[in-house]
């Protein structure tokens, strides 16, 4: 019969009083910070109106304009520019006879209209000037081939920080 020597057992530092205290602050802290952040960034999103419509436009179809602004969220503390992003099913070139912009105030003052500039493929360019607060609606309009169609889009102005 072979004698077995007893184990080893290392002390890890442990023991019986459990985890250490930073430890378990970390390990709680920082998935709640976690959590909470991605709420504010789900919420964010919610508050975000769709920045993105469909504008028929023959013989193109319906052509994808995605609608952005530098800064972003637009402010009143000075003129905005816009980028409209056209692009049709496929991802195909679109060469549009004329894209103009009209834009009004959440008071629903008189609209404010201008022709956007192409600046590179599908990519068109405009200079917006909010004067308050609040939702303003832009609507996009493209001629095309003797068609005219529109699509408008919420952007929300807020004062500047």
């Amino acid at each position: 019969m072979t004698k077995q020597s007893p184990s080893i057992v290392k002390n890890d530092g442990l023991g019986r009083k459990g985890m250490n205290p930073a430890t378990l602050m970390t390990l709680l802290v920082i998935p709640a910070l976690l959590l909470g952040a991605g709420w504010v960034f789900w919420q964010q999103l919610q508050d975000t109106p769709a920045r993105e419509v469909g504008i028929l436009a023959p013989p193109y179809g319906i052509i994808s304009v995605r609608f952005s602004t530098e800064p972003f969220p637009a402010t009143t503390s000075g003129p905005v520019q816009m980028i409209l992003l056209m692009q049709a099913g496929g991802g195909s070139t679109v060469n549009l006879d004329r894209v103009t912009y009209s834009y009004n105030s959440p008071s629903n003052g008189e609209p404010i209209e201008a022709e956007a500039t192409q600046i590179a493929r599908n990519t068109y360019q405009g200079i917006l000037s909010f004067d308050t607060i609040g939702d303003w609606q832009v609507t996009i309009t493209i001629e095309n081939d003797g068609n005219i169609n529109e699509g408008t889009v919420t952007i929300p102005v807020k004062p500047p920080i």
